[in-house]
């Protein structure tokens, strides 16, 4: 369950990792166990991976990202790194929120915030940037809480 953060904590050197990189600029890192299928669905192992493996779908789905290393050689990037635009992250336009006008009407995108472009778009034009807006909570706890408990680092353990 141990998550480390970069620049606050030690670069822990792993040979298999996944990263999250928050639009924010916190970069979060967890140990990867390999991956297993749940409910048709092939996810990570170990609970922290999962969680930034989630975060990192949602980024995707969410922000413009180039793609990460693939340490586990299966063709498809482990982690994503936002792209940014005059020191902000670019939120992806998404095609499925309409806007109500004055008259009662709906409109699907605005101006900078459409198909062509998206150099305009805010969090709140997109559902998966919204999502991780509250889901990266849930990294910083688990980072948090095993940093605050003395859990995950290295101890010794039994009667001595």
């Amino acid at each position: 369950m141990r998550i480390w953060e970069l620049g606050v904590d030690n670069d822990p050197e792993l040979g298999s990792k996944i990263e999250f990189h928050n639009p924010e600029g916190k970069i979060y890192i967890a140990k990867t166990f390999g991956k297993e299928v749940i409910f048709g669905k092939t996810v990570q192992k170990g609970i922290s991976a999962r969680v930034l493996e989630y975060a990192n779908e949602l980024l995707n789905l969410g922000y413009e990202t180039t793609p990460g290393d693939d340490l586990d050689d299966d063709g498809n990037p482990d982690w994503y790194v936002p792209v940014y635009l005059e020191g902000k992250p670019v939120v992806k336009y998404d095609p499925t929120l309409k806007s109500v006008t004055a008259a009662g009407g709906e409109v699907q995108g605005k101006e900078g915030c459409d198909d062509d472009d998206s150099s305009k778009c805010v969090c709140e034009d997109n559902r998966a940037c919204m999502k991780l807006r509250e889901y990266v909570q849930i990294p910083f706890y688990l980072r948090e809480t095993m940093n605050l408990y003395h859990l995950g680092g290295p101890r010794t353990r039994g009667i001595f």
